[in-house]
């Protein structure tokens, strides 16, 4: 994947990717943190898609699956704030 297709498709997903991450996490920066690991797996992704359907959903599924391993990390588990 080249810069300037990734950056198109940043473009074109980042608000649904953060709107799916403020909406598991309640919390800004977590939902920023969730969208930067999201695309960061995108960029570091060897293979490409066949279709542009295909893409929206597995950068749905990788932000759901973000967020989850986000609310199990040790952390979250075992730091209690007041």
């Amino acid at each position: 994947m080249d810069t300037n297709e990734y950056e198109k498709i940043v473009t074109k997903y980042i608000d649904t990717v953060y709107r799916i991450a403020i909406s598991h996490t309640g919390n800004a920066a977590d939902a920023d943190d969730v969208v930067q690991q999201t695309f960061v797996k995108l960029l570091t992704k060897k293979t490409d898609f066949a279709e542009e359907e295909h893409l929206k959903r597995w950068l749905i599924r990788v932000c759901v699956n973000e967020c989850n391993s986000l609310f199990s990390s040790f952390w979250r588990k075992n730091v209690n704030l007041f």
